[in-house]
C-alpha cells in the first residue's frame, strides 16, 4: 500500500495491482508458480529449479488464493497474518521468563531488524517464524504433541538451517521423561529426509 501511495504522490499513474508487482521478486515468483501450476520435473530450467522449494508455503498460498482470488494478494495477506500470529506468540513466549517491557522490546527489535521486510513479503519467512515460535512456546508450556507437530510442519518449509529438535534442545530431557520418543523420531526422520533431498 505504501508503494502505491508514494507513486501516486510522485504523479506516476499506476494501478494498485501494478504497484504491488514489486513483491513478485526473488522467491515469490517461484512460490506463486508452484501454488498455481504445481511442480515440473522436466522442461523449462527456470521451472525445474523450483523442485528445491518444499510444498509448505505453496499450499498456504493456494489456500489464501482460494480465499482472496489472487495469489499475490493472498500471499501478502498470509504473510501479514503469520507475522501477526508470530508476534503474539513471541510476546507470550518472552513473558514466560521476562516482564512486559522486555517482551515489547523483543517485538520491537523483531520488527526493526533490516531483514524484517521479508516477513511482509509473500515468501515463507513469516510462516517459518510463526511455526518456530509456536513450536518453542508449546514446548515451554509442556504441550509436547503440539510442539512436535509444529516442528514437523516447520520442516515442510525447506529451511536447511532449521532443525526443530535443536530448537527444543533445552526441553528434551523433559520430553524423554514423558515417553514422547516416537514424536521426536518422526521429527528427526522428516529432517533427515529433507537433507537427503538437498544432496
Amino acid at each position: 500500500g505504501l508503494v502505491y501511495v508514494l507513486k501516486v504522490m510522485r504523479g506516476e499513474g499506476t494501478s494498485f495491482r501494478d504497484a504491488m508487482g514489486m513483491w513478485e521478486q526473488l522467491d515469490t515468483q517461484h512460490y506463486i508458480r508452484i501454488a498455481r501450476d504445481g511442480y515440473l520435473a522436466e522442461g523449462d530450467p527456470a521451472r525445474v529449479v523450483e523442485l528445491v522449494f518444499l510444498p509448505g508455503y505453496p499450499l498456504v498460498l493456494r489456500l489464501f488464493h482460494w480465499l482472496t482470488g489472487d495469489y499475490l494478494g493472498g500471499g501478502l495477506l498470509a504473510s501479514a497474518l503469520c507475522f501477526a500470529g508470530a508476534g503474539t506468540l513471541l510476546y507470550r513466549l518472552v513473558r514466560l521468563d521476562r516482564d512486559h517491557a522486555a517482551a515489547l522490546r523483543t517485538l520491537k527489535y523483531t520488527c526493526l531488524v533490516p531483514g524484517a521486510v521479508f516477513f511482509a513479503a509473500p515468501m515463507s519467512e513469516s510462516l517459518f517464524l510463526l511455526l518456530s515460535v509456536a513450536c518453542l512456546y508449546c514446548a515451554r508450556r509442556k504441550k509436547w504433541l503440539a510442539a512436535g507437530l509444529l516442528g514437523g510442519l516447520e520442516t515442510l518449509l525447506g529451511r536447511s538451517s532449521s532443525n526443530p529438535i535443536a530448537n527444543l534442545e533445552q526441553e528434551l530431557p523433559q520430553v524423554l521423561e514423558l515417553n514422547c520418543q516416537p514424536l521426536l523420531l518422526l521429527q528427526l526422520q522428516l529432517h533427515k529426509l529433507y537433507r537427503l533431498q538437498l544432496h
